[in-house]
């Protein structure tokens, strides 16, 4: 087995480990300390911010949850993609990558990392922020197979993704079946992530051509809010029309004990001026669980950013053996003048 391909089998091992953890605090910062051996320090200290601009039913994922993710997403597109426009071809042979996220190389798990970070930054469900990209280059540009992973964050993929967020989209994949059970009525208790959910879904309702149906296909079928956030949203006249017409009962109360609300960011702190990690009600236990989790990345790598120094010393390697090849040019430079010298001279000018 090849050098690389032993380091893959150890990260994916290490991360089977440490969700073995029985207790969640302690699976979280194993989890952390992993990505930060993983992932550069800058491109972590995006998430705070990108928690909030993802798609909605993503936010109780953590980054590397929703980076899984996005590495099936994009899988299951590139081998979609590459049968649609090149059916002769062998896809069985087409796998861009593996679709376990740390069995890839550290070069293309960074690329994805970043690549999801994209996705986030326009809040679009990643199959149809990666439908868009791979169908553009591969139609519109007459690429001849699909972008690979740092293909997809460049400057030609992103503005095929604007103006694909639209309240169509939003009613059809709002409060999904597999939605984390976090986000329907049952235990709803205000939190962030839940009133960005309804706020969601009011803009859904007000665009539908029949309201009150609409409203009562969440409010009493997929039990997306409870009729007492239905009535405060929505008002009562709206909300008793909707369940005049609803096949189902509604939820009148939401979770019974509230719950502190820890997002999926939790132990990814921002060091820069982010208002995102200032209003955060757990920022001073992130802060501690952060320094918890660098200690961790400390202690088994001998750095906090152990990306950043590995690619440090790769670029001085670099620069090491280009002064070498100018210094042997040189010699060489030198060599030839002297045997030129001898030539015209011989051996005694």
């Amino acid at each position: 087995m090849a050098k690389n391909e032993i380091a893959a089998l150890q990260r994916v091992r290490a991360l089977e480990d440490a969700r073995k953890q029985p207790d969640k605090a302690k699976r979280l910062e194993a989890e952390a300390a992993l990505v930060g051996t993983w992932i550069e320090r800058r491109h972590l200290e995006a998430e705070p911010e990108l928690q909030q601009q993802a798609w909605i039913g993503y936010r109780y994922m953590t980054p590397l949850q929703r980076t899984e993710l996005f590495v099936k997403a994009y899988h299951e597109a590139y081998i979609e993609w590459y049968a649609r426009q090149f059916p002769e071809a062998d896809t069985g042979k087409k796998r861009p990558i593996n679709v376990l996220f740390p069995a890839n190389s550290p070069g293309e798990m960074s690329a994805l990392w970043r690549a999801r970070q994209q996705a986030d930054v326009v809040g679009l469900p990643y199959d149809v922020h990666l439908d868009a990209i791979l169908g553009g280059h591969l139609i519109n540009d007459k690429w001849q197979r699909p972008p690979r992973p740092n293909q997809l964050y460049g400057k030609l993929a992103l503005p095929r993704t604007r103006d694909l967020l639209t309240t169509e989209l939003i009613a059809e994949r709002l409060y999904a079946e597999d939605w984390d059970p976090r986000f329907f009525a049952g235990q709803y208790q205000h939190d962030a992530v839940q009133n960005a959910a309804i706020q969601m879904l009011q803009q859904v309702v007000v665009a539908a051509e029949d309201p009150a149906r609409t409203l009562g296909k969440y409010l009493c079928e997929r039990h997306a809010l409870t009729q007492r956030k239905a009535v405060a949203v929505f008002g009562p006249q709206l909300v008793r029309e909707a369940l005049l017409g609803a096949s189902g009962v509604p939820i009148e109360h939401g979770a019974k004990e509230r719950r502190l609300m820890v997002p999926g960011c939790f132990g990814y702190i921002s060091l820069r001026d982010d208002a995102s990690c200032q209003v955060c009600p757990v920022s001073e236990q992130c802060a501690v669980f952060s320094e918890r989790v660098r200690a961790t990345v400390v202690r088994t790598t001998g750095s906090e950013d152990p990306r950043k120094a590995w690619r440090q010393v790769k670029a001085r390697a670099r620069q090491q053996r280009h002064r070498d090849k100018v210094k042997r040019q040189e010699k060489i430079v030198e060599l030839d003048a002297l045997v030129e010298a001898e030539r015209k001279f011989g051996e005694d000018w």
